[in-house]
């Protein structure tokens, strides 16, 4: 009996190690299983946020592009037939017509006219043809068959790397200027070269603002806008936190706002829709302020200025709205800034040097 009892107690109390010594399992299993849950919980708020909810685009690095990037590169650099530190007197800011219809001579030799070009003092200008002229920054000259040739006189300032910069700038709009003139005409006359007009697609399409990463200056400001495709009249409407800041109908592919009060880091959804009830919504982001780099303009008139800081800014992908909007601003009175304007309006940014 008393055996029986002893063997009986022996196996409860292994029992009762057993029980103890799985215990601690048993609560070390529901520990992983926690863990597990906020494992899950944690991955699927990184899905949502990143996946699911709407993503607010960041605004841009405005120097993404820098003068240094700009200036260490040969393709940049003006053909001048010039030493590093002959002093610049000014250069040329705009003209009408090919270029066949000027001679730039230096030194007795021929060089080439274009766009910001640079003039020394003792270069001789002439205009070929009686319906074409050229504009100087140098004491803001106007060169025409009634003072040709045109000895530059004045003396101006040692160029910098900085000048590569403007020489890569005006060779763009020299050659987007050459792309859009007849070769058989010895006028080009950009009233009528650039002429815009409709396009006839059925897909709706507004290339300055794909990809939802167009950006543009915060403030008071006209809106300006081209787009592609459909058929007209369009109804246009711009918002802004559900809230319609714009709202109107147009007959041309092409708009320009009145001045709306752009907010800083905000938002701004543009939905188009043409006659046949084809719809489209794109969105651009506004930021407080851009640097541009310093001293790139001096010396230019105030059209060219905002053309130079256009172009700049037409370079990177983020601020080709912004470039747009400085170019279309006085596009109707700067010829370069509509060779500009054109371009961009496109989705086709400027090629920086060596692309």
């Amino acid at each position: 009996m008393y055996a029986r009892f002893a063997n009986l107690n022996h196996q409860q109390g292994f029992q009762k190690t057993v029980f103890f010594q799985t215990n601690p399992i048993r609560q070390q299993g529901k520990m992983w299983v926690v863990f597990a849950v906020l494992v899950i919980a944690l991955l699927s708020i990184i899905l949502m946020v990143n996946f699911i909810l709407p993503r607010q685009a960041k605004p841009p690095n405005p120097n993404t592009t820098t003068v240094a990037q700009m200036e260490n590169t040969t393709t940049a650099t003006v053909q001048t037939d010039k030493t590093p530190n002959t002093p610049i007197a000014g250069r040329i800011e705009s003209y009408n017509g090919l270029i066949s219809a000027y001679t730039l001579e230096r030194a007795g030799k021929p060089v080439e006219v274009g766009f910001l070009a640079p003039v020394y003092k003792g270069d001789k200008i002439t205009v070929n043809k009686p319906d074409n002229s050229l504009q100087l920054t140098h004491q803001r000259v106007e060169v025409t068959v009634g003072n040709s040739p045109y000895t530059v006189a004045t003396i101006g300032d040692i160029p910098s790397t900085r000048d590569n910069i403007l020489g890569w700038i005006g060779k763009k709009l020299s050659g987007y200027h050459e792309d859009k003139c007849d070769p058989k005409q010895t006028l080009c006359d950009p009233i009528t070269v650039v002429t815009r007009s409709q396009t006839h697609s059925d897909d709706l399409s507004i290339p300055l603002l794909e990809d939802n990463s167009a950006f543009m200056v915060a403030g008071t400001r006209p809106f300006y806008l081209r787009w592609f495709g459909g058929e007209s009249p369009y109804q246009v409407e711009i918002n802004q936190d559900g809230q319609s800041i714009v709202s109107l109908s147009a007959e041309n592919q092409w708009l320009t706002t009145k001045a709306l009060p752009l907010k800083v880091a905000a938002t701004y959804q543009v939905t188009i829709k043409d006659a046949n009830g084809q719809t489209i919504t794109e969105a651009f982001s506004s930021v407080a302020a851009i640097d541009y780099p310093k001293d790139l303009e001096a010396g230019l008139s105030p059209e060219s200025r905002q053309t130079v800081n256009a172009m700049w800014l037409g370079s990177q992908r983020q601020w080709v709205l912004e470039a747009y909007q400085q170019a279309s601003e006085i596009a109707d009175k700067h010829y370069p800034a509509r060779l500009l304007r054109d371009r961009l309006e496109k989705g086709l940014r400027v090629k920086k040097p060596k692309e």
